[in-house]
């Protein structure tokens, strides 16, 4: 089972550090077609949900582990989307090596074929390099992380404005 708990969150905690900021490569992902994949399967009573964990899998994990395999880590999704950091310390060209790899996994992969049809998955990818601030905050019950700043914003903001690496 792979741990969604970013290993710098775990390291800052034990260090006991509670905040900061870090030079990274950002790479946010938004999936294109996932939505429509979600609502066709959902609609296939019990079977359509077991599917549609597959397909996740299927389309997760090659793109989560192009990011990891670089030195990045994921700093949090949202629905079809996710955010890697790439600390600048470990190589500013990695963010750029891991959206290279997952653009050609969505080249080769996107369409997924499925006992329901098949549907087709693309990949919007927004890349930018700046200064991300993280916070850890602890209470008697819960932990609770985040990261955001210029390089997070611009990131987004990029492939919001169609700004991205075309595929």
């Amino acid at each position: 089972m792979r741990n969604f708990i970013p290993q710098f969150v775990l390291d800052k905690t034990r260090d006991r550090e509670h905040n900061g900021s870090l030079e990274a490569s950002i790479l946010n992902i938004d999936l294109r077609g996932f939505t429509a994949i979600t609502q066709d399967l959902m609609q296939q009573s019990e079977s359509g949900a077991e599917v549609l964990s597959d397909v996740i899998n299927t389309i997760f994990t090659p793109a989560i582990e192009a990011v990891e395999n670089r030195g990045g880590f994921i700093s949090g999704f949202a629905g079809d989307s996710f955010t890697a950091i790439f600390p600048l310390e470990k190589g500013a060209g990695l963010a750029i090596n891991a959206a290279l790899a997952i653009r050609d996994f969505f080249i080769a992969k996107g369409l997924q074929k499925t006992e329901f049809g098949e549907h087709k998955v693309s990949v919007r990818l927004g890349l930018a390099k700046g200064t991300v601030l993280w916070t850890i905050t602890h209470d008697r019950d819960q932990s609770v992380y985040w990261f955001n700043g210029e390089g997070i914003d611009l990131a987004v903001w990029r492939k919001k404005r169609q700004q991205q690496i075309r595929l």
